[in-house]
């Protein structure tokens, strides 16, 4: 699938150094000096003089969404800069933003909020060296705590309904390839322990079921090969949710568990040419389809708290559309009046009446 995100972001990139390059003189003497880690084989040498045109742009940060308060109807959403991350509250549109949260810290890659605790989770790198470590940050006393070893990379934290665990994605060069899959209480880093091992494979956790006790994961075997799985956290046995053959196609994202714990809800392509958004029925494995839609392929979609409404996203030639679908009527509608672009990181607040995104 196509990155949509990626070609605007490196277009932009292109235009903003045609645009520098035309600024410049041709009395260039002065060259930004290469790491003598970096290979440079047929890129000429750059000038200070486009290093400098171009840092106003390299320096630029927007805001993206953390999430809602737990308690106030007020949208919580983070501004990282080189050097720190701001998280700002927003009360209403087109109000002034309010700084809730300020990180200090170089290399923040992003965090991650318990809707239950407050506390944060963040992981950052040293130098770009994309080894992540994970800190808890915690809001009550605004200090941070290093909960992982300097020799792992630790990513896509996702925090149990409780909000006193943690499942995460953990890579370690003396481990082997792959991503395995940990758990901690982050009030514990003693308590850090391995849940599943990779065989090679990028393991990745998504939602825990209501009571805690489960975990619903995927494992990729490739970028259109994937298989879902159910872990039961305590006595660590998984249960193979996708199909038992090794030599399937089929892909799984997002999955979330049903209100009542009972099914999971996933986007994927089984038995079909186009990933749908369809329910898993724990009891007898069956799948049904949920999306109305057979054309357009499903980008993403969010449960809401109460368990009574999903909100999912279409990709129609490239752009966002919005549909809410209602569990007990089985009737889906489209949001019309969002603007025109593309649509990420569906948030319901509790009330689950509001959505941000």
């Amino acid at each position: 699938m196509i990155n949509r995100y990626l070609i605007t972001k490196t277009c932009w990139i292109i235009v903003l150094l045609i645009q520098a390059f035309s600024s410049l003189t041709m009395a260039q003497d002065e060259f930004v000096k290469k790491p003598d880690s970096l290979e440079t084989g047929g890129i000429p040498q750059i000038p200070i003089s486009l290093a400098k045109a171009v840092t106003p742009y390299t320096t630029v940060y927007g805001l993206s969404l953390a999430g809602w308060d737990p308690e106030k109807r007020e949208i919580l959403v983070k501004q990282y800069t080189s050097s720190s991350v701001w998280i700002h509250r927003i009360s209403s549109p087109g109000d002034r933003q309010k700084v809730w949260k300020y990180i200090k810290a170089d290399g923040i890659y992003d965090v991650y909020m318990s809707s239950k605790s407050l506390n944060i989770i963040y992981n950052k790198d040293v130098g770009g060296n994309e080894q992540y470590q994970m800190f808890l940050y915690e809001t009550g006393d605004n200090k941070s705590k290093l909960i992982s070893d300097i020799e792992s990379s630790n990513t896509e934290f996702v925090w149990s309904n409780s909000g006193d665990r943690v499942v995460y994605c953990r890579s370690k060069s003396s481990e082997g390839p792959g991503v395995s899959l940990y758990i901690v209480s982050p009030s514990d880093p003693n308590s850090n322990k391995p849940l599943i091992k990779s065989q090679g494979n990028y393991i990745k956790a998504y939602d825990w079921s209501p009571d805690d006790k489960m975990v619903v994961f995927c494992e990729f075997i490739s970028q259109n090969v994937c298989r879902l799985w159910l872990l039961n956290i305590d006595t660590g046995q998984k249960t193979l949710l996708s199909s038992p053959r090794k030599s399937a196609i089929e892909y799984f994202r997002t999955p979330q568990f049903s209100k009542d714990g009972k099914g999971i809800y996933v986007v994927t392509d089984f038995n079909s040419k186009v990933r749908y958004l369809a329910y898993l029925d724990l009891a007898t494995k069956k799948y049904t389809r949920i999306s109305k839609n057979t054309q357009w392929e499903i980008d993403n979609f969010k449960l809401s708290p109460d368990g009574k409404t999903i909100a999912v996203t279409c990709n129609e030639e490239g752009v966002s559309k919005l549909y809410v679908y209602d569990i007990s009527t089985q009737l889906e509608s489209q949001v019309k009046s969002i603007p025109f672009g593309v649509i990420s990181d569906l948030t319901w607040h509790k009330n689950s009446l509001d959505l941000a995104f």
